[in-house]
């Protein structure tokens, strides 16, 4: 996958994260995603 815009990052991230096995993790990191999107998005 070619992320061309930066809006697309946390959707491949979490598309990628939704894929995992274990669904403890996959929620902590799904998690981590929205977070981490929205402290960048307010800070740029």
């Amino acid at each position: 996958m070619i992320i061309e815009r930066q809006q697309d990052v946390t959707v491949a991230a979490t598309s990628v994260m939704e894929r995992t096995s274990d669904p403890r993790l996959r929620e902590i990191m799904v998690s981590l995603v929205n977070t981490c999107t929205a402290l960048s998005a307010t800070s740029a």
